[in-house]
């Protein structure tokens, strides 16, 4: 029982010391979300004049917005220090899209 409740407070501890560092990045995650409707409306505004097809308009403009999202996903992850995990979820991404390939 003793070692569960040393385990809980390394845990607390460790969430302590880590809460400038969540804060700051969910403030990341925020400004990508409307960093990412911005770049929604810019791209579909911009190639507006040149794409007549509504719908490839809505693709390109929706994976400028997933890709501004993915950044800052990854950049949130870098604060937190989940390199090592960002790193196997980029690997195993990959080898999920090798497979369906």
């Amino acid at each position: 029982m003793n070692k569960i409740v040393e385990k809980l407070e390394t845990w607390k501890d460790i969430f302590i010391k880590n809460i400038p560092n969540i804060a700051i990045a969910l403030v990341v995650l925020v400004i990508a979300y409307f960093a990412s409707r911005a770049m929604n409306s810019i791209v579909n505004k911009t190639i507006g004049k040149r794409i007549r097809q509504k719908s490839v308009r809505d693709l390109v403009s929706r994976v400028a917005s997933a890709i501004t999202i993915l950044v800052g996903l990854y950049l949130a992850m870098t604060v937190l220090k989940f390199d090592d995990t960002l790193k196997t979820i980029v690997s195993a991404a990959g080898v999920s899209v090798l497979l369906l390939v």
